[in-house]
């Protein structure tokens, strides 16, 4: 075999591992550094107010994209979950439409949610499509804390 068949065959192989960790961690709720309880939380509120909407106990704001198939798919699963769940509210912006918005929260891909508790802090953030388990567990661990 050439070098370049050897350095081809190289090149796939980590694209291959590339693409396997990527696909790994899409959809993982991921949470943000904690913050020591002494230091003022103004800051980390999320000023969702240009929306004028109304935070529930636990709120999933999930940015979309019109052409984004598991977007869709998000919207169905978080409905449900809010459905079903007492307090739990569910916005979903497009992307698109609000970029100074998009680009504020640092939303780079789409679907993301990003997982408020009723003060309007962001507790968790999950980027691709998340998991029902994962949805009901971060809604478990806001009303306990």
């Amino acid at each position: 075999m050439s070098n370049n068949a050897y350095w081809l065959g190289g090149l796939l192989a980590l694209l291959l591992v590339i693409g396997l960790w990527l696909r790994q961690r899409e959809g993982r709720i991921k949470l943000p550094p904690s913050v020591p309880i002494t230091e003022s939380i103004e800051h980390l509120v999320l000023d969702l107010s240009p929306l004028e909407v109304e935070l529930g106990e636990v709120t999933f704001v999930q940015f979309s994209s019109t052409f984004c198939q598991p977007c869709r798919a998000t919207r169905l699963l978080i409905e449900d979950v809010a459905k079903h769940e007492r307090g739990v509210a569910h916005i979903e912006i497009n992307a698109e439409d609000d970029l100074a918005l998009t680009r504020r929260l640092n939303v780079l891909t789409t679907p993301t949610t990003i997982i408020l508790d009723s003060r309007g802090i962001e507790v968790a953030r999950a980027t691709g499509a998340p998991k029902r388990s994962d949805l009901l567990r971060i809604i478990e661990q806001i009303r306990e804390s």
